[in-house]
């Protein structure tokens, strides 16, 4: 009688390991590219007014779902070629300023619209020059006007275009590098922030002092990609092996940062960017606003008159497949061209001055 259990459990327990293995290789397979992880390149230091920003000339890797290449940032830290800070009357300058989109961080670097967008310029002999000035993250519309402020008068910008987003929603996020590691907290130079970064930190002590347990759980979860960005998060954890799981587990893969967001009125984010396009007028720079397609700004533009920026609604269908990446919204190559084909149309017709059009 226990002979015949134990047999049977071992028939059982032979059964439950082949499926689980049969059930492994058919995820790995199915969804070999939803495992990969997107990994976050350790090119950004932290900035208390802008949060943070590119380092200039670092090098830096991406490995997502079917990207996996090296890029460099150029002089500034931008994501681009590099270029002067002055250039010559004779040259109208547009710097685009916004997230990742703008960035372009998924795309080859030639290949964002900005960079597309300067080659049509140049193609259909206009004396214009456009900078890819975007920085990726999430929710940084203050930090990015902050950052326009000072590059506008740094790079003497004709035009800033700034990606939409409204109403205003802000978040204090940053990036810094610990360790060899890409870390990312919630905060500012305040006791609250620098606490958010300390426990950043904290887990990547946790992870570098367990490192024989974090090896061999990168080893056995050859789903998870080579550790290198942490985020912060409101769980604080302790032990040692469970600990370095929770740790490796959560930083190995998608994982949400708890942020301070502060979400701006219509009327309190008009406010805003009129006081930053008034302060850009004051530089001899014009300021304006763009978005990839129809959203509040437009509703709130057709019932009210106080708002004194520029607007340019490119209504493009970049939802549709055929224009964004496989697994998120970001445009891909087509989308990209799309996006700087309008901007170009819209440009060149109502914000190029006459005198650096091409001679007719």
């Amino acid at each position: 009688m226990i002979r015949r259990i134990l047999e049977k459990s071992r028939e059982v327990t032979f059964l439950l390991f082949v499926c689980f293995v049969s059930f492994e290789i058919s995820l790995r397979t199915i969804l070999k590219e939803h495992m990969v992880l997107h990994a976050y390149p350790k090119i950004y230091r932290y900035d208390s007014v802008v949060g943070f920003r590119g380092i200039p000339n670092v090098e830096g890797y991406i490995r997502r779902p079917s990207i996996d290449k090296h890029f460099k940032l150029n002089n500034f830290g931008y994501y681009g070629p590099d270029f002067d800070a002055r250039h010559p009357d004779s040259i109208f300058r547009i710097g685009v300023f916004g997230a990742s989109m703008v960035e372009g961080v998924w795309a080859n670097q030639v290949e964002s619209f900005p960079e597309i967008l300067n080659r049509m310029f140049k193609d259909k002999g206009y004396r214009v020059e456009v900078l890819n000035l975007g920085i990726q993250g999430r929710l940084r519309v203050l930090h990015n006007l902050e950052l326009m402020k000072k590059d506008v008068a740094a790079f003497k910008v004709n035009l800033a275009l700034m990606e939409e987003s409204f109403p205003i929603i802000s978040a204090n996020n940053h990036f810094d590098q610990y360790k060899g590691y890409s870390i990312e907290f919630t905060g500012d130079n305040t006791p609250d922030g620098r606490f958010s970064q300390m426990l950043v930190q904290k887990k990547v002590d946790r992870l570098e002092k367990h490192k024989l347990i974090t090896d061999l759980l990168k080893l056995f979860c050859s789903s998870r990609a080579y550790l290198r960005h942490v985020e912060g998060n409101s769980g604080v954890y302790r032990g040692t092996l469970i600990d370095c799981w929770r740790n490796f587990y959560e930083n190995s893969c998608d994982n949400l940062l708890f942020f301070n967001v502060v979400n701006y009125s219509p009327e309190q984010s008009v406010a805003i960017l009129n006081r930053s396009r008034a302060e850009l007028c004051n530089q001899n720079t014009e300021f304006a606003l763009f978005s990839y397609a129809k959203d509040s700004l437009s509703k709130y533009l057709r019932a009210n008159s106080n708002v004194e920026f520029r607007s340019i609604q490119l209504n493009l269908p970049l939802y549709k497949n055929q224009y964004k990446q496989e697994l998120d919204g970001h445009p891909n190559s087509k989308g990209d061209s799309l996006i700087a084909g309008a901007l170009f149309r819209e440009l060149c017709q109502n914000y190029i001055p006459a005198n650096f059009k091409p001679a007719r």
